[in-house]
């Protein structure tokens, strides 16, 4: 069991007025198929994600529609990575994450229907996402970024109000460092860390 005393996705798919998500489809029974399902089979294609349940052995079930489809407006999807978790009270939470061509991020919890987008339109750092992970805490997302950057982002805090303006603070052989969890004591906006470690994914 994980007691995180975090925040989830805010902005309820079920009142979703986004131009980022074109059209969003769930299935009959939603909640009840998403919270008996011995396993759920997550499944992207392009601008369209998928989530299936999954109750019997996968040799012999007969794939029903998909539990959840969102087919999203822009930018292609490029990696996703999810994070399950119960609270110490007993509460089911899946967070997924989703990364983009476009450098957005999109996270997702499937059970809350809730999301919220990550670096919006690549305002923190444009470019195409080939990483992605949840820190074994579920506090921090790791993006890796095709020119061989790398961000950290924090559940609990938003963006920049002014421009984010990247420096190196730290120069060393085999990699730069931005920022990092040492050298900024007090965070208040994402990225919490950012380094370059080469010129490739």
């Amino acid at each position: 069991n994980v007691d995180l005393n975090n925040k989830q996705p805010k902005t309820s798919l079920n009142r979703n007025s986004s131009a980022f998500i074109e059209r969003i489809a769930t299935c009959d029974n939603y909640m009840k198929k998403m919270s008996n399902a011995e396993s759920l089979l997550i499944s992207v294609h392009g601008r369209v994600l998928n989530i299936i349940a999954l109750d019997q052995n996968p040799r012999e079930i007969e794939i029903d529609s998909p539990c959840l489809r969102l087919i999203l407006s822009n930018g292609i999807i490029t990696c996703f990575t999810s994070f399950e978790y119960t609270t110490t009270s007993g509460e089911k939470n899946l967070d997924i994450l989703f990364g983009f061509a476009t450098g957005d991020i999109l996270w997702l919890n499937p059970l809350r229907m809730k999301y919220s987008r990550w670096n919006k339109n690549g305002k923190i750092k444009s470019g195409l996402i080939t990483s992605l992970q949840w820190s074994k805490c579920g506090k921090f997302a790791i993006a890796g970024f095709a020119d061989g950057e790398v961000l950290t982002f924090s559940r609990n805090l938003e963006y920049p109000e002014s421009a984010y303006q990247p420096t190196v603070q730290i120069k060393e052989r085999h990699m730069r460092t931005v920022s990092s969890l040492k050298t900024q004591q007090n965070h208040s906006a994402n990225p919490v860390a950012h380094y370059k470690f080469s010129k490739k994914p």
